[in-house]
């Protein structure tokens, strides 16, 4: 269930926008996990290229590449070899990703059915910030809540784990193309 719940949250990188047709990014993350007294550190950089694939690439402390492709799921382990784990043998591959499809292309419709979109902040210079509740129960006993800063591109990834864990991702240096001017709407119903 770790693999999944990393997978799902890597999904969480990507702008929440219409359809990007490619996207790269640094990252920086951290990983607290309850009973360990050090966070886990580490950073590189993610792909995405739109409907074909997310790459996060693990370059420190350890070499590392996840590729999520729309029928399976391959881990690229430091000293070449892929394990692979396809959509016949675990159904839930198929809907972990609609599930970042929907996040990755910003589908707002898709997105509202899986999360519960709270708007923390309006939008202003420095982006827009926003928490997703799951509205999946098993996905809710995985995940708490994710707290999002978005500019034009994501800047910073909170997520709150069920079991009291954390993980804080930052991006940076973000390339790609996607027009400025669509961008997830967050509706304040305050």
């Amino acid at each position: 269930m770790k693999l999944v719940l990393f997978v799902l949250l890597m999904g969480l990188v990507t702008p929440l926008a219409a359809e990007p047709a490619a996207f790269e990014a640094r990252f920086q993350q951290e990983r607290t996990t309850p009973g360990l007294d050090r966070a886990f550190r580490s950073e590189g950089r993610v792909h995405w290229v739109a409907g074909e694939e997310l790459r996060w690439e693990t370059e420190s402390p350890f070499e590392h590449v996840y590729r999520l492709l729309p029928d399976r799921i391959i881990e690229i382990h430091p000293e070449g070899e892929a394990e692979e784990i396809r959509a016949e043998d675990a159904p839930w591959v198929v809907s972990l990703n609609e599930l970042l499809m929907a996040l990755m292309s910003g589908d707002q419709e898709q997105l509202a059915a899986l999360f519960d979109v709270q708007p923390l902040a309006a939008d202003d210079e420095d982006g827009m910030r926003f928490r997703l509740k799951p509205r999946d129960e098993a996905l809710a006993e995985q995940i708490d809540a994710i707290e999002v800063v978005q500019g034009r591109w994501p800047e910073h990834i909170h997520i709150k784990e069920a079991d009291g864990g954390h993980l804080d991702i930052r991006l940076s240096d973000h390339q790609g193309d996607r027009p400025d001017d669509e961008m997830l709407e967050v509706e304040d119903d305050s």
